[in-house]
This record gives C-alpha cells, sequence and structure tokens, in this order.
C-alpha cells in the first residue's frame, strides 16, 4: 500500500514523520558511479526540483519520466564534491500531488537503472512543506568541462539528478533528434564543425581524437523530459512547443540555462524544470545570397526528387515522396528555392535517373518551374540515355535567355570513375558536363564559353571495405580520392566544345555539386593539386551531420575560371532548419519503417523554400570579361533577365 499525506512544517514523534531522522541523499548516491545502497529500503526528506510524473494511464496526452527528482536541502549537504545531492524517485503507479519546490518525505528502495540512481517500490510519500525552492541551490557549471576530468562521466556525477545552471551562452548545434525524440545538444563557443572541414594538414587520428573531445566537453544534451517517441507537438522551442511560426533554427541561442542533470539512454542530459522553460533566441532567416557578375552558376542537393510515373501515380517510389502529395509538397518547395536563387545554370543532384523522357522527374521539375514563372524560362540539358546504374543521378538545367549548349554533353560512366576498385558495385554516380556559350538580349554570339561539370561521389554512409573507409574521413574515402583523380584527367580531354567557337576558352572549368567530402579531405586535396580552386570559404558549411557543420557541397575552378569569379556564397535555408518543416507529411505509409513514424506536427507543412533538402544550395557570380559591356550595351541599365542577383 502506498500512503500519500501532508505534514506540517514542524518536526513529528516517530518514525516516517517530517523533521525525523532520515537517510541524505549524498548518502545514498556515494562518491562513485553506483550507490553504496543498492537494494536497501531507505527514507529521504528532500526538495522537489522536478516533476515528470505524468503517463499515458495517468490521462495525460504527453508521457513523462514517471516520476520526480528531489535534492538536499542546502543546509544539510556534506563537504564531498563527488557526491551528488539529488536523486529520482521512479513510481509510475501513481501522480503524486507534489510541485517544485515542496519539501517531501518519501520511502523507497535504492537502484541503480542503465546508471541512473534512483529509487522505487515507493511505499510513502509525505509533502512536509510546500514552495521552499529556496532551500536548495543550482550548481554552476561553466563549460567546458575541465581538462582534469579525463572522464566526463566522473565529472557530471557528481551533479546526477541535481539543479544545475550553464553560465555560458550555449547555441543550438544538433537537432536531428528533435522531431523524434524532443532532443537538441547545445554547446559552448558556437556550433560544433567537422574537423576534416578545418583540420590543419597532414589530417591525423590523434588531433582528430582531440577536436572530438574537445566538442564533447563544451556539450550538452537538452531533453524534453520524455521517454516517448514523436511527441505532438515538438515541446522545443518554448513557449508554446514547435510550430510554423515558432520554429527552431541550428544556431539558435539560450542563456541562463537551467534544469534537472541526469544520465539516460548512455548519456548525461538536462531536463528543463517546467516553471523555467528553456527560450531561444533565432538567427534570422536569411534570402537567396544577391550575387555579383553577370552569370550565376548553382549547385543544388534535391534530397532524392523523385515523380512516380510522373503522371501523378506510381507512388511510393524507392526513394523520395511516398505519395503525389508529399510530391506536391517537395516540388512546391524546391521551385520555390530555384525561383528565389534565380541561377542561370544549375546543376541537380539526387533526382530519379529515369532518362529524360517529358515524363521524367527532371522534365516534371524543369515544367514546374516554367509553370511557375508563366514562362519557359529554363531548359535542362540532354543525354538520351540514363545515367549510371544508381535511382538518382546529376543534371543540369539552364536559362536559354542567359546561355546555349555548345556540342553535345559528355558523360563519365567509366569503371575508373564510377567503380574505382572494380567491384560491380557503381558507387559514384556519373559526372555530368556541358560546355554553354553566353548570350544577351540583342546580341545572340556573344562569344564567351565555359564548362559546368555536375559530380555526386559516393556517400560516406556506407562502408567500401577496411582499405577503403577512414575513421577520419568517413567510409569510402578512398573510392572518392580515385573518383576526383579519375575525373581530373577525363576534364582535360572532355571539355573541349562539339564545335568550334571563336575565342571559346576551353580551360574555363567549374565543377560543383555534391563531393561527400569536407574541405581539407583527400578528395578535396587532389582537386587543389591539380589546379583547382575552392570557391567556397573554408569556414562555410552545406550540411550538418551529428551535429557538425562542413561543406559535402562544393564548387571548384579551374585557374582561367577562378580568374573571372567575382562572388560565391552559401544560402543556409536547409541545413539549420528541423526536418519537420520539410515535405514530409504525418502519413505513415506503407513503405515507410515504425520508427519513421512522423509527428503529427508535420501537418504544419510550411511552404516555401525552406527546408527544401537536407543540404544547403551554394551559387557562385561570375565576370566572364567583355560580357558586361556587351550587355549593358545591348540593354541599359537592366541585367540579362531583369532579375536581381
Amino acid at each position: 500500500m502506498v500512503i500519500v499525506s501532508t505534514c506540517a512544517a514542524s518536526p513529528e514523534s516517530g518514525p516516517g514523520s517530517c523533521g525525523s531522522s532520515a537517510t541524505p541523499v549524498h548518502a545514498i548516491q556515494g562518491d562513485g558511479a553506483v550507490s553504496p545502497l543498492i537494494g536497501s529500503r531507505v527514507e529521504v526528506e528532500a526538495v522537489v526540483v522536478g516533476d515528470y510524473q505524468h503517463t499515458r494511464s495517468s490521462g495525460s496526452s504527453r508521457a513523462e519520466l514517471a516520476g520526480f527528482y528531489i535534492q538536499e536541502e542546502y543546509a544539510h549537504t556534506d563537504d564531498d564534491n563527488a557526491t551528488s545531492e539529488g536523486l529520482f524517485v521512479h513510481d509510475p503507479r501513481l501522480l503524486r500531488d507534489i510541485a517544485e519546490g515542496d519539501l517531501v518525505r518519501v520511502s523507497g528502495v535504492v537502484t541503480e537503472y542503465q546508471g541512473l540512481t534512483e529509487l522505487f517500490k515507493i511505499t510513502a510519500l509525505v509533502v512536509c512543506q510546500p514552495g521552499v525552492g529556496e532551500r536548495v541551490r543550482a550548481s554552476i557549471i561553466d563549460l567546458p568541462v575541465p581538462a582534469s576530468f579525463a572522464d566526463l562521466d566522473v565529472f557530471y556525477e557528481q551533479y546526477e539528478g541535481m539543479l544545475v545552471s550553464f553560465a555560458d551562452v550555449l547555441t543550438v548545434t544538433d537537432q536531428s533528434d528533435l522531431a523524434r525524440y524532443g532532443q537538441l545538444v547545445l554547446s559552448k563557443g558556437g556550433r560544433l564543425r567537422q574537423y576534416s572541414q578545418d583540420g590543419e594538414l597532414p589530417l591525423n587520428a590523434v588531433a582528430w581524437a582531440a577536436a572530438q573531445a574537445a566538442q564533447q566537453r563544451r556539450s550538452i544534451r537538452l531533453d524534453d523530459f520524455s521517454d516517448e517517441q514523436n511527441n505532438d507537438p515538438v515541446f522545443h522551442p518554448q513557449p508554446g512547443g514547435f510550430a510554423v511560426d515558432n520554429t527552431l533554427r541550428t544556431g539558435a541561442i539560450t542563456t541562463g540555462l537551467r534544469g534537472v542533470l541526469e544520465y539516460r539512454h548512455d548519456e548525461w542530459r538536462l531536463h528543463p524544470q517546467k516553471s523555467r522553460p528553456v527560450t531561444f533566441i533565432n538567427p534570422g532567416r536569411p534570402a537567396a545570397p544577391q550575387m555579383q557578375g553577370n552569370l550565376v552558376v548553382a549547385s543544388m542537393n534535391l534530397m532524392n526528387y523523385f515523380n512516380g510515373d510522373g503522371l501523378g501515380g506510381g507512388m511510393p517510389t524507392t526513394r523520395g515522396a511516398d505519395s503525389a502529395g508529399e510530391l506536391d509538397r517537395q516540388t512546391e518547395k524546391i521551385v520555390s528555392a530555384i525561383r528565389e536563387m534565380n541561377p542561370d545554370v544549375l546543376g541537380l543532384m539526387e533526382i530519379e535517373s529515369d532518362a529524360e523522357g517529358p515524363q521524367s522527374a527532371l522534365a516534371s521539375l524543369v515544367n514546374a518551374i516554367n509553370q511557375a514563372a508563366g514562362a519557359a524560362i529554363y531548359d535542362y540539358i540532354r543525354t538520351d540515355t540514363r545515367l549510371g546504374q544508381d535511382d538518382i543521378t546529376v543534371a543540369l538545367i539552364y536559362r536559354p535567355g542567359s546561355v546555349v549548349p555548345v556540342g553535345e554533353a559528355r558523360t563519365l560512366q567509366e569503371k575508373q570513375f564510377t567503380d574505382p576498385h572494380s567491384t560491380g558495385d557503381q558507387k559514384n554516380r556519373p559526372a555530368l558536363a556541358q560546355t554553354f556559350r553566353v548570350v544577351g538580349a540583342g546580341n545572340p554570339d556573344i562569344g564567351e564559353t565555359f564548362t559546368v561539370v555536375a559530380v555526386h561521389l559516393k556517400s560516406k554512409g556506407s562502408g567500401c571495405g577496411d582499405s577503403d573507409d577512414s575513421p577520419i574521413q568517413g567510409n569510402c574515402n578512398g573510392t572518392r580520392t580515385l573518383a576526383a583523380a579519375a575525373l581530373i584527367d577525363w576534364i582535360r580531354t572532355a571539355t573541349t566544345p562539339a564545335v568550334e567557337a571563336p575565342g571559346a576558352p576551353t580551360e574555363d572549368v567549374i565543377v560543383l555539386g555534391d563531393f561527400n567530402a569536407y574541405y581539407q579531405e583527400d578528395p578535396m586535396q587532389a582537386f587543389y593539386q591539380a589546379g583547382y580552386t575552392n570557391l567556397l570559404p573554408q569556414h562555410e558549411y552545406t550540411y550538418i551531420y551529428e551535429g557538425r557543420s562542413g561543406s559535402l557541397d562544393h564548387a571548384v575552378a579551374s585557374r582561367s575560371m577562378a580568374a573571372q569569379v567575382v562572388s560565391s556564397a552559401v544560402w543556409h535555408r536547409n541545413a539549420d532548419e528541423s526536418r519537420l518543416l520539410d515535405y514530409n507529411d504525418p502519413v505513415v505509409d506503407e513503405s515507410e519503417q515504425p520508427y519513421e513514424a512522423k509527428p503529427t506536427a508535420n501537418a504544419l507543412y510550411e511552404p516555401g523554400s525552406s527546408r527544401s533538402s537536407d543540404h544547403d544550395p551554394l551559387l557562385v557570380g561570375l565576370d566572364l570579361g567583355g560580357l558586361n559591356a556587351a550587355m549593358n550595351s545591348a540593354v541599359p541599365g537592366q541585367d540579362r533577365s531583369g532579375a536581381s542577383h
């Protein structure tokens, strides 16, 4: 039988009464990772610092942790910094009428559950005095964790179950678990970065391990005091939870973070107090970059754009949208993004590899762009054959009012590029190259030419073998590096236009797309050593993986082309946004695994370019010699399209 009662503030006689002898929390916690009193029944008198009792069985719409946290009154703490003064009380059978700040007396058995010290088998709970929260103090944690603590567990163990406050401005660096688990990773000193994006050469295991450890020391996971998945609404940000008009971007900051620290699911985390929810200041959403120059070349990963049979059916396919409704959402987002960028040439990655018939994904997308614009402003490069064996491929679209193709497109599909190890499993998607000649209003042939090569190298997601995988640079680093070398050799002979163009500088080449390699990694070094220039600053990022930002997408230019680049930028429209804003609807279709269950908050779908992909697009502005003078004389005071870059 469980006894729940309320006592007066003054001590009462007899065992179990408020103010009588009780076991101190620090005695239960001990000075190590495991309680010295496991299996003992104890009575504890302490202050509630976190009330997370609600369960589905208690009628709550949101399952919490089925318990509450108590902390020893400050006047009763010991002088040992190694012993925690906090404790979790786990009792899912009954919702207790308690609140943060109540002094309570509880009887239970000490146990360790997955590394968390707690009381269970609760037989009595007494509210001795309400509203005495001032009797406990929040311990101040100033990140990073001091280097004197070689083991992070030892540092955090002294605060297990206690009310803590972080002295720092903390940045949201990872929200990949926000939709499913309601969790964020926060870090001091700004967002976390990929080691192989910024690391000094040569990249090495010692420096990599040191960088990983340093990032762990300045980070903390913020939870939502719930063990349930796919809560609706998603708890963060507060007040109100996640909504179209209450979003959360990576890079958002918070100050005065306060809550209860605990160990759960093999990681230290903080649960906010209900009386003091965490608030964030979001960075503004950037508009599409306004590029200098007279032509804009861009690259965009479409996050698997598949269109079924192209006639509104055939869904779901192997990737991408699972229904016609999701495809409509995805198309709207991608079209919005392309129209806002307004490029003259655009390389596309992760588009369905289904050749180029009128019902192909590529044709459907270009038609959708033109329909939204009310004019045929874009066309696409045709190869008359399916590129590669993969479900996805690369493509090029262009504005006929700005450039025209010179000769036929060229593709690199040989094994030394797509499958450098000749394993029979094509890895890198075939590269697509097209030379363009610039045209302008009233001036049909200015004569400037340049070549764009669209690439998508093998991902880091699956392994290619022990000798090919790198703990620092990811799976298949060797495959990507060999592919880069093959691509560089091919470009030397494959970029001559099929038809002669007066003064055509055939050495003017931009290679762009998803290299699946960060700035300092081996595949990128192959380009640098061959004389190519990375047109993005090293501090940029296009993708966030495991909370670390870096650039998987690049635009590299030959020497002569780099000299004509006047601007470059990443449009941070996607990577920093929550996946809750993407095209997926809340319906779990037959093709989706149960773990991909979507919160119904995805019914909050936000039209427009936000989260049109998981990668950020990149843009490059060109100034091609005498093109400015020619175009300005043709249409004084106006650029080639009337649209601003």
